[in-house]
């Protein structure tokens, strides 16, 4: 494992062919490049006239002609909450990994807002392992 890494990495979970071995994967690698923050999103929203809305009629999660208005998400023939299980499961007690349904984000990133206020930089730079 490098030394860790000032920087934040997204991700986002439940792409097209999203396995829980590519899950595994996944992880292993952000492990090794070691950045300050990682905020990872389950599920990719499906916008109008986009590879990821055919996909989505293609596999029935979606209709044809059906309004995308109202969110609709896509998670790689895992149920969202599935996704979020084995999500779990893969990153463990890592404590700079940040996404919904892990923990009450409010009081974390609330806490963290405060202790530093008045200090200039970047939120996720104030977070630590």
């Amino acid at each position: 494992m490098l030394a860790q890494c000032d920087f934040c990495h997204s991700l986002i979970f439940g792409g097209p062919r999203e396995t829980s071995e590519t899950i595994a994967e996944t992880v292993r690698l952000v492990d090794d490049i070691s950045p300050r923050a990682v905020i990872a999103m389950n599920g990719i929203r499906i916008y109008p006239d986009t590879e990821m809305e055919r996909t989505g009629i293609e596999e029935g999660i979606i209709r044809a002609g059906q309004s995308l208005l109202e969110p609709q998400f896509y998670f790689s023939g895992m149920k969202g909450q599935a996704l979020l299980r084995v999500v779990h499961r893969k990153v463990g007690c890592r404590k700079n990994w940040f996404f919904p349904g892990r923990k009450d984000w409010s009081s974390t990133i609330g806490h963290r807002i405060l202790n530093f206020l008045y200090r200039k930089g970047l939120l996720w730079r104030t977070f630590r392992n």
